[in-house]
Parts: C-alpha cells; sequence; structure tokens
C-alpha cells in the first residue's frame, strides 16, 4: 500500500508537473509561431518595399538623365522649332510677307483666307490659304514656288495648279502656314 501511495503521489506530482510545464510551454509555443509568421510578413514586405524603392530609384535616375540631354539637346533644337513655328499672333502680315517675296520675282499677287485647324496644347494649328500669282514667265513662278517652300515658318503647299495665261503665267497655290499656342 505504501508503494502503491507512493506510486499515486508520484503520478500526481508528475502530471501536475507535466501540466505546469504544458502551461508554460504551450504558449510559448504558439508566441513563437505567431511571432515567426509575423516575421516572415514583415520579411516579405520589407523586400517588396526595397524592390519598389529600387525601381524608383532608377526611374528618377532616368528622369535625371532625359532631363540632363534636355537641357545639352533639347533645348537649342526647341528654340528652332520655336522660330519655325510661330505663335498665332506672329502670323497677321504673314500675306504681306508672301505678298513681298511675289514681288521680289516681280509677280501679281493675291491672297485668301481659307480657313484655320486650331491648335492645341498637344497639337500644332494651321492657318489654310489660298494665293494665286501671275507673272510673264514660268521660271519666275517656280523660284516663288522655291522661296515659299523655304519660307521662314513651317509652310506646306498641299496644291498647286500652272497654267498658261494670255499675258505669261499664273498659278493658284493652296496651302497651310503651322503654328502653335503660346504655352507649347
Amino acid at each position: 500500500m505504501a508503494s502503491q501511495n507512493l506510486k499515486a503521489k508520484f503520478r500526481r506530482r508528475l502530471t501536475k508537473e507535466l501540466g505546469i510545464a504544458l502551461v508554460v510551454l504551450l504558449p510559448l509555443m504558439v508566441g513563437f509561431v505567431v511571432l515567426r509568421v509575423a516575421v516572415a510578413n514583415s520579411t516579405e514586405e520589407m523586400i517588396q518595399a526595397r524592390r519598389a524603392f529600387t525601381e524608383h530609384t532608377n526611374i528618377i535616375n532616368r528622369l535625371i538623365t532625359l532631363r540632363s540631354q534636355y537641357d545639352a539637346f533639347g533645348k537649342t533644337y526647341f528654340n528652332v522649332l520655336h522660330n519655325v513655328i510661330p505663335e498665332k499672333d506672329e502670323l497677321i502680315n504673314v500675306s504681306q510677307e508672301f505678298q513681298g517675296v511675289a514681288a521680289e520675282h516681280n509677280l501679281q499677287f493675291g491672297f485668301s483666307f481659307r480657313g484655320e485647324d486650331p491648335a492645341s496644347a498637344t497639337s500644332l494649328g494651321a492657318v489654310h490659304f489660298s494665293i494665286a500669282v501671275a507673272g510673264s514667265n514660268l521660271p519666275d513662278i517656280t523660284e516663288f514656288i522655291t522661296d515659299m517652300q523655304s519660307f521662314h515658318y513651317l509652310t506646306v503647299i498641299e496644291n498647286l495648279h500652272v497654267s498658261r495665261a494670255e499675258t505669261g503665267m499664273e498659278a493658284v497655290i493652296i496651302g497651310k502656314v503651322y503654328y502653335r499656342t503660346p504655352e507649347n
């Protein structure tokens, strides 16, 4: 009986010790698992944040490179475009400028506006025109057309009709002069 009593006492003590160990170890194990999952999630978030940071850094570096290239080369070409493509207000005397070119070639001159394509922030506008010239010979008209093609503003000849008249040659030129908005 004493040995059974001792065994029972030992079992109770062992059960009590195991219960205490389970009460202490179980929360520690659960805490360890929760902490491990949290660390794994945080690590993944940090890896993604680092990738995003690297990508944004690369984008910024490319923008810096583009800006320096624009500053080195683009501004010069942009200024050339500003000289070739005027603002609309600068075209107010375009008919007189064409008339001056016609006078240099001893041509009679007529000019009429045919409409306009308005400019926007992303596209150029155009003033459409029709020019009628008459002269004594074809080379004068040909030289006038050549001068129009190299006019100081961006000018496009869309249609050209040359015919023989009683007193020489006549030509009707339909074209347009491009312009930009002040913001461009």
